[in-house]
């Protein structure tokens, strides 16, 4: 319904989207992001995608989407606020919520979880806050799978000079329970670094501790 500047939708399910694209040139430059500006208000309840490609012409992979579901989205005053936006791939599935504003610096604040298929090391999970804007975006993630650790730090400018700084840290981790081919060997320790694309600087500690299974 579209009443006094308003567009409500309550329910949509859309399936087998495939988009085919003419290929792109090689070393095309990413721009700035648009402004989105709209004359009305806009309220999704409930939305659904099912079967989603997206690939250049006669590329038989590209970028596939199972399924996607919005939750509770609305964009009023130029902000985006979700309540969950969650998408499964064929290798990994993530879900978002948070607000963003898409013009200009792009303010924002996201929590993200993530989980992929890690091979032989498992499922790969996480949880995390993504705040800021488009000169700095700060990060607080934890990996809860298949080993702990914590990292806080930044990126700048990521749509022009990329820079970042971060700290990992881990709780001790046994590399045989790991993976069985690799030693009965426990590491712990803190890892700080900084760069950009040009050079990379990092300095730390890490623990060991060795136990012979024999």
């Amino acid at each position: 319904a579209l009443v006094e500047g308003k567009l409500h939708i309550g329910d949509l399910a859309v399936s087998g989207l495939h988009i085919q694209r003419a290929p792109s040139s090689a070393g095309a430059a990413a721009g700035a992001l648009p402004d989105i500006r709209l004359p009305l208000a806009v309220q999704i309840d409930h939305a659904e995608l099912h079967d989603f490609r997206f690939a250049a012409r006669g590329d038989s992979t590209g970028f596939v989407i199972t399924d996607a579901e919005l939750r509770n989205a609305a964009l009023r005053r130029g902000q985006l606020t979700l309540e969950q936006l969650a998408v499964t791939a064929p290798q990994y599935r993530f879900s978002v919520a948070g607000n963003m504003t898409p013009q200009r610096d792009y303010p924002l604040d996201l929590a993200v979880q993530w989980s992929a298929d890690g091979g032989d090391f498992g499922t790969l999970a996480g949880s995390g806050r993504f705040s800021g804007d488009l000169h700095k975006i700060d990060i607080q993630h934890q990996l809860t799978s298949p080993v702990r650790a914590e990292l806080r730090g930044a990126i700048t400018d990521p749509l022009d000079k990329l820079g970042w700084q971060g700290e990992v840290s881990w709780p001790a981790i046994d590399l045989h329970k790991l993976h069985a081919a690799w030693p009965a060997l426990s590491l712990s320790g803190k890892v700080h670094g900084s760069g950009d694309l040009s050079h990379v600087q990092a300095e730390g500690e890490v623990r060991s501790l060795y136990e012979n299974l024999h």
